[in-house]
């Protein structure tokens, strides 16, 4: 999972400055709080992540709670 939420930071940031913005995800501190509830949420069965790869690199990443 860690991969995945590494990848779904920097597609966001990406996607982001592409419209001069900064997202919701620059601060670390917000980083490790979406790190630290997957992992519980994982732990309790309502973590669903999604990646989509091309030719091995990640495109996407749809993280979901459940």
């Amino acid at each position: 999972m860690d991969t995945a939420l590494t990848a779904f930071f920097a597609l966001h940031r990406l996607r982001w400055e592409r419209e001069g913005m900064p997202g919701n995800f620059q601060d670390d501190a917000m980083q490790a709080f979406l790190r630290q509830f997957c992992a519980i949420a994982a732990e309790k069965g309502w973590l669903r992540c999604h990646v989509l790869r091309l030719n091995d690199e990640i495109q996407c990443v749809l993280i979901a709670f459940h």
